[in-house]
């Protein structure tokens, strides 16, 4: 039954942090993503068509990228390490070496040096993806593979992309507007850095259990 079967994901604290993580960092991600454009129209005065060419290419690229590479360079370092931890650890430090580029985007004065910020901060973003979706897979039997996800992608897309944006937003017209004016959008997408530290810090933690909540997954679909 579905609650049952919720009620079972929700006793993994594993995959309970890394949900939570994943929430934060995609409410960092949606709300940068999503102010993006209109940060470089009022601050840098860029047009439209120039700021969907430049950002869409590179989204593209590096989003796509960021995937790839994540997925491959965990294997790598779990398989060389020996030690499973490292399916949340790696995305833990990607996460939090893309908060100075994200602080960077956000200040630097200069259009050229503002999006080359933008893209090794869009491409580290990228590399917990891979993964955080096959982590998930790991952590419970077959028959609650599909439910995981679904309650994964839940909750990810309420939080991250229904309140990222929108805080955001309220953050402008409620806090920033009257002091900073056209460049309020500035300190509304700096709060939104905090969350993706924290979920850099929320990944690390649910690493602690990680080896022996993978393990106990292993037995249930044994047995």
């Amino acid at each position: 039954p579905f609650g049952q079967a919720i009620g079972q994901l929700m006793r993994n604290r594993s995959l309970v942090m890394i949900v939570l993580a994943t929430s934060l960092q995609s409410l960092f991600g949606y709300g940068m993503l999503t102010w993006g454009p209109a940060f470089l129209m009022r601050v840098h005065g860029m047009g439209l068509v120039e700021v969907g060419m430049t950002l869409g290419i590179a989204i593209g690229v590096l989003g796509a990228g960021g995937c790839y590479i994540g997925g491959r360079w965990v294997d790598a370092l779990v398989h060389k390490r020996q030690d499973e931890r490292w399916y949340m650890r790696l995305p833990a430090l990607q996460t939090a070496a893309l908060v100075p580029f994200a602080i960077g985007f956000i200040l630097i004065e200069d259009r050229t040096w503002a999006l080359v910020c933008f893209c090794p901060m869009y491409l580290l973003g990228a590399m917990y993806v891979g993964p955080m979706h096959s982590t998930i897979q790991g952590l419970v039997v077959p028959s609650l593979r599909a439910t995981a996800s679904a309650m994964n992608l839940f909750v990810v897309n309420m939080l991250g992309l229904g309140a990222g944006p929108l805080l955001i937003g309220l953050l402008n017209d409620y806090v920033f507007k009257e002091q900073f004016g056209d460049e309020a959008i500035r300190y509304s997408m700096l709060t939104a850095v905090i969350f993706g530290a924290i979920s850099s810090l929320i990944f690390w933690l649910s690493s602690s259990r990680l080896r022996e909540d993978l393990e106990a997954a292993r037995d249930a679909a044994r047995g």
